[in-house]
């Protein structure tokens, strides 16, 4: 009987506090366990290997649109390839807007560029033109929509 979806089996696990080696559990998409000679329906074989978190990088700049219409030449595809491959699973990058225009559109550009990324993701909103359309109609939406952080320039 198994006890887990998956077992990642003999590695050299890593936490915060210790390494040690060791089994790690998971059901569903989270670790539920690690301890020694767990059992799963499913069984990675990591000896040899270090079982670690993977890393967030908090900022990024994928594709980033700019002001002429273009965007970084980062893809989506190429930067979390590299990033997954490094060990990153995870990645927060910014979603510009520019003068005179709102956010909402340059958002839902972004999300339709990250459909391909390799990792999971998130964006900062850049606020760089705090009209009141974007203070009061268009920010409410972007932070029901899940995004979590705003960078506001008050330079501009």
């Amino acid at each position: 009987m198994s006890d887990y979806d998956l077992v990642i089996a003999g590695g050299k696990v890593v936490t915060a506090g210790a390494m040690f080696r060791g089994d790690i559990g998971i059901n569903g998409d989270r670790i539920a366990a690690a301890g020694l000679n767990l059992k799963g329906t499913r069984r990675i074989e990591a000896d040899g290997l270090l079982v670690m978190p993977g890393v967030v990088d908090t900022h990024c700049h994928i594709e980033q649109l700019q002001a002429n219409g273009g965007a970084d030449e980062e893809s989506w595809v190429s930067g979390s390839t590299s990033a997954l491959a490094g060990g990153t699973t995870s990645v927060i990058t910014f979603s510009a807007q520019f003068k005179g225009h709102g956010i909402l559109e340059p958002l839902a550009e972004y999300r339709r560029r990250a459909s391909k990324a390799m990792v999971d993701y998130s964006f900062h909103q850049i606020i760089a033109d705090a009209s009141d359309e974007v203070i009061f109609k268009e920010i409410p939406e972007v932070v029901a929509s899940g995004v979590r952080s705003l960078k506001v320039f008050l330079t501009y």
